[in-house]
């Protein structure tokens, strides 16, 4: 990484989840899942931790944290944002986004 102060990793942080998070959201919805504006982000969440598939949920549990750390980014002022920290949120929003095709595949038989 080549940022190197508190709000450029908070930044990071946020860009990460919201990333992998709007390209988990299309995929599904392009297959006609349909979630509301209001509460998208848990509603996201919430229907990938409930299908049947270990797989999806794994990811719907992963989502879930990177999106914690994304508030907490966002929206806590006390804790401070390290490199490492920054660094380990990257990883897991590569990881997540790694597995998209996958995850397509589990669900809908496809990848793109």
């Amino acid at each position: 990484m080549s940022f190197g102060s508190e709000a450029q990793f908070r930044s990071a942080v946020s860009r990460a989840y919201y990333g992998v998070f709007g390209k988990i959201r299309s995929k599904l919805e392009t297959q006609g899942i349909q979630f509301e504006w209001k509460n998208i982000h848990h509603q996201v969440i919430k229907w990938l931790r409930s299908q049947p598939q270990v797989s999806v949920i794994h990811i719907g549990v992963e989502l879930d944290r990177l999106r914690r750390d994304r508030n907490r980014a966002d929206y806590d002022g006390i804790h401070t944002f390290s490199r490492s920290r920054a660094e380990k949120s990257l990883l897991q929003a590569r990881s997540i986004e790694n597995n998209i095709p996958w995850i397509q595949q589990e669900l809908f038989g496809w990848t793109a």
